[in-house]
């Protein structure tokens, strides 16, 4: 996600609320944001996309056939975390 400005309060907001969007990570790099998200129809997916509009531009990937799920979480991650 491409946002339109640089206040992302509203965006914020409205990626908690939808039901749609599965994640949502603030990214370093292209973009702002990678967002991941299930809709079953591609009438659901134009609804979202347009709604995202509103915030700013988006790249879209589809992901085809998925491969390997880990969800475990690495408690060393190799970043120094100390305060």
């Amino acid at each position: 996600m491409y946002m339109n400005s640089a206040h992302h309060g509203n965006f914020i907001d409205f990626i908690n609320m939808s039901y749609d969007i599965l994640e949502a990570h603030r990214i370093s790099g292209e973009g702002c944001y990678h967002l991941k998200f299930r809709v079953k129809t591609k009438v659901q997916l134009n609804d979202l996309l347009q709604k995202l509009l509103t915030y700013g531009n988006y790249s879209l990937n589809i992901s085809v056939h998925q491969l390997k799920t880990n969800h475990k979480f690495i408690e060393n991650d190799g970043l120094d975390n100390a305060k």
